[in-house]
């Protein structure tokens, strides 16, 4: 970030919560400016930039996010129980069986109601 833009963020993180003051104080912008000794041609300037500010973070939110937070990654321990509970349930499949275009991948955990359902429907294709 160049001084530049340091300077934009210090200005904008200044506004922020004068603008919202003003918008969640139920006065007008000109009766709220007046009686905070605010220029309307500031309040509106900075509003802008503002509002500016916020549709780029949401056009390019991994840009915000590169910049403001590093991404980290953490390895996460899984314990052996778990470990043979994910690798049963892993999509290898015990058959495959190809027709056509069609793939179907059977393991030896799909249950006799699902297979025979579906081999009915194959049956009527």
């Amino acid at each position: 970030m160049n001084a530049q833009e340091v300077k934009l963020q210090y200005h904008l993180s200044k506004w922020r919560p004068i603008v919202e003051k003003c918008r969640t104080s139920g006065m007008t912008v000109k009766a709220w400016c007046k009686e905070n000794n605010v220029s309307e041609q500031q309040f509106f300037y900075w509003q802008r930039r503002l509002r500016e500010e916020i549709c780029t973070s949401i056009q390019n939110p991994e840009k915000e996010h590169k910049e403001h937070q590093p991404t980290i990654f953490a390895p996460i321990p899984i314990g052996n129980h778990h470990k043979e509970a994910l690798l049963s349930a892993s999509l290898i499949p015990d058959l495959v069986i190809n027709i056509g275009d069609y793939r179907l991948e059977i393991t030896n955990q799909t249950s006799t109601e699902l297979l025979e359902a579906v081999l009915k429907v194959i049956r009527h294709v």
